[in-house]
């Protein structure tokens, strides 16, 4: 049985809870609204495979958010917000 903090799958989402809502995925990119800091968005959607993981491709300048390298795992995301990674896109609704 899952923590409060993990998803069925064991993963861990840090000490702050989802408190989004998943919406239906589109041809290009992915819809959510709100709760995430980005290292949570990469592991919750598979971007990354593991917070370690998440890591390492956040402060290598690998993700943008906004058409801007970011290179804070930490950073809160909002209503708006684009992340780019490899090629594909996600928005924060």
């Amino acid at each position: 049985m899952p923590t409060e903090f993990e998803n069925s799958a064991g993963q861990d989402f840090g000490d702050e809870e989802f408190t989004g809502e998943f919406t239906e995925e589109l041809e290009d990119h992915r819809e959510f609204t709100g709760g995430f800091r980005l290292e949570q968005y990469m592991k919750a959607f598979n971007i990354a495979a593991s917070g370690g993981q998440a890591k390492v491709l956040i402060q290598s300048g690998q993700v943008r958010v906004n058409g801007k390298v970011e290179t804070r795992r930490k950073r809160q995301l909002k209503a708006g917000d684009t992340i780019q990674f490899l090629g594909d896109r996600w928005v924060v609704e």
